[in-house]
């Protein structure tokens, strides 16, 4: 079934989508009751959702973009928080096209000011949005090459998580509102875990069915989409 993908503002969303949002949820991870659903989401500016035809809901992600001042320039960071495909939506290029489109629109807007990704992934699912969208990231199984990238995600992870951050691994083990991967969405498929990505993804957060997220980062910027995305972009 087709999807159609949408930018709501968080304050529009009605008691029903926020209904569907919450169930989508709380089918793939625990710990997501209905009070720490609405805190996050109210923490954050916008959702892409993603809709079938019928109406249902098929998948969303939410995020907040902040002004940041760091080492005497000023950035701004797109920080993603719960983002969720229903099985069998997921070779769907809805998600790839809405969310893009709108960061091409934010970079635009303000062209002078650098535009980052802030990713946290508790799924190898999640960090294959990554190298999908990005070409150079921070942590990457094939190296980055933009050195400034791992000293900013340090210094943005330590603001938002402060000691629930693991510098030393490079992990969020512990913070408020934890939620946990259900055992059937946090197994690997058979296989899977020897492909580069999700073998990196393992490697460096071989607890995430404990909860742990990966912190990564990208620059969002039309030079740094990959030909896929650019393709599907039409840039």
């Amino acid at each position: 079934m087709r999807l159609r993908g949408t930018v709501r503002r968080v304050e529009a969303l009605d008691e029903a989508v926020r209904d569907r949002m919450h169930g989508l949820l709380e089918r793939y991870f625990s710990g997501v009751d209905r009070p720490t659903f609405e805190r996050d989401l109210g923490a954050k500016d916008a959702v892409v959702l993603l809709e079938q035809e019928d109406g249902g809901l098929a998948g969303f992600t939410t995020f907040v973009v902040t002004l940041e001042h760091y080492l005497g320039q000023d950035l701004r960071v797109v920080f993603s928080g719960d983002t969720i495909v229903a099985e069998g939506h997921r070779n769907s290029t809805a998600l790839i096209t809405t969310w893009g489109r709108h960061m091409l629109d934010l970079a635009e807007t303000e062209p002078s000011v650098p535009l980052y990704w802030f990713l946290i992934s508790m799924g190898y699912k999640t960090y294959r949005y990554l190298p999908l969208f990005l070409q150079d990231f921070y942590p990457s199984p094939r190296g980055t090459r933009d050195a400034s990238l791992r000293p900013l995600l340090h210094h943005l992870v330590n603001a938002r998580f402060g000691e629930g951050f693991d510098p030393e691994r490079e992990l969020i083990t512990t913070w408020r509102d934890r939620t946990f991967l259900r055992s059937e969405a946090a197994t690997v498929p058979p296989g899977r875990e020897q492909e580069e990505e999700v073998a990196f993804f393992l490697s460096r957060n071989p607890g995430y069915d404990r909860g742990d997220e990966l912190p990564c980062l990208g620059r969002l910027e039309v030079a740094n989409f990959t030909p896929l995305v650019r393709r599907i972009l039409k840039v």
